[in-house]
């Protein structure tokens, strides 16, 4: 009896079902992204709990005043603070990286790929743009927004670099 691997026309033969090694290093790669997808998220909730409670930000002080980046005009978006929306993209971000892997059907693997190119441009842009304002607007920066805006970019770059999926077949 042969194994759906065999027979299935879109799977390599048994012989080449051993990974190459640009396939591991992808695979690497979306590890990678899921981790930084989840640091980011968990970074953006404390952000938010910070914003919502009114607290002052850990480990802040000096150059790196995220307090008065995270009371500043900037930090809000119709009213709420800008994290809540960030924490809701690098989560729904966590989640498609579930279905970016190799094990993934084809189409879905695509069409999560797709959605993750969207997303993680979105990240860079915004990480490109907050850094920016914190920079030229606000004169302070923010460790916690600054390690958001790193995962974006990463998230980004590594996006690249799997070259949206194509080798994790």
């Amino acid at each position: 009896m042969s194994s759906l691997a065999e027979t299935s026309p879109t799977h390599d033969s048994p012989s080449d079902a051993k990974p190459s090694d640009s396939s591991r290093s992808n695979v690497l790669a979306l590890w990678v992204m899921r981790a930084l997808a989840l640091l980011a998220t968990l970074v953006c909730g404390y952000l938010v709990w910070v914003a919502l409670s009114g607290g002052d930000a850990a480990g802040c002080g000096g150059t790196m005043d995220c307090d008065e980046v995270l009371r500043s005009k900037w930090s809000k978006w119709f009213g709420l603070p800008v994290s809540i929306p960030a924490m809701s993209l690098y989560f729904t971000l966590l989640l498609t990286l579930v279905f970016a892997g190799p094990r993934a059907p084809d189409n879905v693997r695509d069409l999560a790929w797709t959605a993750i190119a969207g997303m993680t441009a979105l990240t860079a842009a915004a990480g490109v743009l907050f850094v920016s304002l914190q920079l030229f607007s606000v004169s302070k920066l923010c460790t916690w927004c600054i390690t958001v805006h790193v995962c974006g970019c990463g998230l980004f770059l590594l996006t690249l670099v799997a070259g949206y999926g194509a080798t994790l077949k």
